[in-house]
């Protein structure tokens, strides 16, 4: 039986998102049991409350010493809490992020996702409370530059801004790649029409958004939810990339990058670094959002594609310079070129 282990790494507040995982991963279970019994396969989700006990020494140390890095997932979630602090960390959701972002770079494991939801919070009522906020706040912009970080809006909605890309890492972590793998559909592809019409919609949600908004972190929250809700479509709206990477709309070059964030395809990665041409060719936003995918596609295609994402993430880098003032590009392009140095040293894949 392959188990597939999901670390659930939350502080206290967002315990209506926790239940949401659970929920989700059964479910998932059940859809392979009735669809795929011959597949000996499950998911677990694994949390301190269910996979810890008192123990002798510091909390966070009796967590580590009980549940190692041998995870398949680190999932982490915030709001307006980032936890209690540890020894070597701001707080325990962080340590662990820390341990989990080490444990990948040296061993190329676990898959790292981390959701910040942007729900509407009271004012911050004691020094505390603000303390929390604002560490949350660094930590998401420490985050949001390397590209681990997805926003969410509504925490009642949770379940349907996870689920797409929780599959998307399970098909990863189990070696379901289907990119061409797999045998070839018969006659085209269909785009459900709803589907096209709300892509459609959020593209030129964008086009207005950018044109009627000052520029601002106000606008740029805008902007990210937009694109977060073209990621939730991308396994529906998947035939239709070539289309949008030729549209003149940048909604709609912007709605193709989302496909690519939930489907790499090293086919793609060159035109992904010739996004990063900014502010001539696209918008700083767009830039950055494929800088992203293209740390996506290290991560995430297979050691012998690996040169070429390293060309592009070159190319994405030197036209990135030419706009320094937008470092967070930089430094998400910067993590990238780093992961592809280490699994391409892992794999003996050489530079040619």
């Amino acid at each position: 039986m392959r188990v597939v282990r999901v670390f659930l790494s939350t502080p206290s507040d967002v315990d209506l998102e926790r239940v949401q995982v659970k929920e989700l991963v059964r479910d998932i279970n059940e859809t392979v049991q009735f669809l795929a019994p011959a597949r000996e396969m499950r998911f677990e989700v694994v949390h301190y409350e269910t996979h810890a006990f008192p123990d002798i020494g510091a909390p966070q140390a009796v967590i580590d010493r009980q549940i190692p890095v041998d995870y398949d997932l680190y999932l982490g979630i915030m709001w307006e809490r980032a936890g209690t602090p540890t020894g070597d960390a701001a707080s325990g959701t962080i340590h662990e992020f820390e341990e989990a972002l080490k444990h990948r770079e040296a061993q190329g494991w676990p898959v790292i996702m981390f959701f910040f939801c942007d729900e509407d919070i009271a004012f911050p009522s004691s020094p505390d409370e603000l303390d929390q906020l604002r560490t949350v706040l660094e930590f998401r912009q420490r985050l949001s530059s390397i590209g681990y970080t997805v926003a969410y809006g509504d925490r009642a909605q949770f379940r349907e801004a996870l689920r797409p890309r929780l599959l998307r890492a399970f098909a990863d972590i189990v070696a379901a790649d289907r990119r061409g793998d797999g045998r070839a559909p018969d006659g085209e592809p269909v785009v459900p029409a709803g589907q096209q019409g709300a892509l459609s919609a959020l593209a030129e949600q964008y086009v207005e958004t950018r044109r009627s908004m000052p520029s601002g972190t106000a606008r740029t929250s805008a902007m990210a939810r937009i694109f977060n809700s073209m990621v939730e479509l991308a396994a529906t709206t998947k035939p239709l990339l070539h289309s949008l990477q030729a549209s003149p709309s940048p909604g709609e070059r912007l709605a193709a990058i989302a496909i690519l964030h939930a489907f790499p395809d090293v086919e793609q990665v060159d035109w992904l670094a010739e996004r990063l041409d900014n502010p001539e060719g696209e918008a700083p936003f767009v830039g950055y959002q494929a800088a992203v995918a293209l740390g996506l596609a290290a991560r995430g295609l297979r050691p012998d594609e690996l040169p070429r994402v390293a060309h592009a993430v070159d190319r994405a880098l030197e036209l990135a310079r030419q706009l320094p003032s937008d470092s967070d590009r930089i430094r998400s392009l910067e993590h990238a070129r780093d992961e592809l140095a280490r699994r391409r040293a892992r794999a003996g894949v050489d530079g040619a």
